[in-house]
């Protein structure tokens, strides 16, 4: 076992403690292998404790001996306290570890807290000690490690090197609004305001330019919601990208180096399609006419092909013809 390894188990007694034996009680009652308990009485016997702390080890050994690629650019410890990982699939939650390696308490001094969300990728640790060193790991809500960072000593966690920060929580579809969120690490002791740049690319109805949030005295995030608006037309998908401004210079605060900025993807609902109605019944030597749509209405002008077939003898040319649907969305 690695020495970083050992002091995950270390600082994961407490984890279990905590967290995985109110989870491995939750399975056991589904299971129908034990009788369900109030919270305070769900304990396990210390053979299952360690089991549970093993698990968390066995994990993050797997996790560091793997060849495989992660699928981003790995977990980080930024500077400013903030830790990013890889979104996981299957995952609905993460659950964000932290601990002091060279700390003398038996559980390393060891913090954690449940971060929602399968897209969420980071999350932002308040009340760092500047200076002091810390590691930390990400798991999934079923507890299989995301990934670890080993001796990290931020510098953005005190009172002496404010940082706010901003993260987008999740992409949307038109219609609905984006949303982030403000973080200042630490919490302000009076109200800060914090100014935001928002952008947009496509065309859904968003309010481009400077906002204002406050982050209330005491509080470590709020958030910020962008409307977008939803239509009837098929159009490419876009992005709002909301831009944190530095605070004012008495404020005491700077810019995330690393999470200065947040992106929400907008896709269009709008799927094209296109049909074809017969305008009527005819007698034979008159033109048998049919209108073709588009719905909704193209942006140019949209070639169509048509199969004509006929029965009876009166003359008709069977065979593919060509229309072009102009932008009103309708020709005959």
């Amino acid at each position: 076992m690695t020495e970083a390894t050992s002091r995950l188990v270390r600082a994961g007694s407490k984890f279990a403690r905590e967290v995985l034996v109110s989870k491995a009680h939750d399975t056991a009652v589904k299971s129908g292998a034990v009788r369900a308990a109030p919270a305070a009485r769900r304990v396990l016997p210390l053979v299952a404790l360690f089991a549970l702390v093993a698990m968390l080890a066995v994990n993050l050994t797997q996790q560091h001996a793997s060849a495989q690629s992660p699928p981003c650019t790995g977990t980080t410890f930024a500077a400013d306290g903030t830790v990013t990982w890889c979104p996981q699939t299957d995952a609905s939650s993460y659950i964000v570890l932290w601990w002091e390696p060279d700390s003398t308490d038996a559980d390393l001094g060891l913090q954690h807290t449940t971060v929602s969300g399968q897209a969420s990728d980071t999350h932002a640790i308040p009340d760092l000690t500047d200076g002091t060193t810390y590691e930390t790991a990400v798991f999934t809500n079923d507890f299989a490690i995301v990934g670890s960072v080993a001796a990290n000593s931020p510098s953005g966690g005190t009172s002496s090197d404010p940082v706010v920060s901003i993260t987008a929580d999740g992409d949307v579809v038109e219609g609905a609004a984006a949303a982030f969120t403000v973080n200042a690490i630490p919490p302000p002791t009076a109200d800060l305001t914090v100014s935001v740049t928002v952008a947009a690319t496509g065309d859904f109805g968003v309010t481009a330019g400077t906002q204002t949030v406050t982050i209330a005295a005491g509080a470590t995030s709020v958030s910020l919601s962008i409307p977008t608006a939803g239509d009837d037309v098929n159009e490419p998908d876009g992005s709002v990208t909301a831009t944190l401004d530095a605070p004012a210079a008495d404020a005491g605060y700077t810019v995330s180096s690393t999470h200065g900025n947040g992106v929400v993807a907008v896709a269009d609902d709008d799927t094209p399609e296109v049909s074809i109605t017969a305008d009527g019944d005819v007698t034979e030597g008159t033109a048998a006419t049919f209108s073709v749509s588009a719905s909704p209405a193209p942006t140019a002008d949209l070639s169509v092909s048509v199969t004509v077939a006929a029965t009876g003898d009166f003359g008709v040319t069977a065979g593919a013809q060509t229309v072009t649907i102009p932008t009103t969305g309708s020709v005959t």
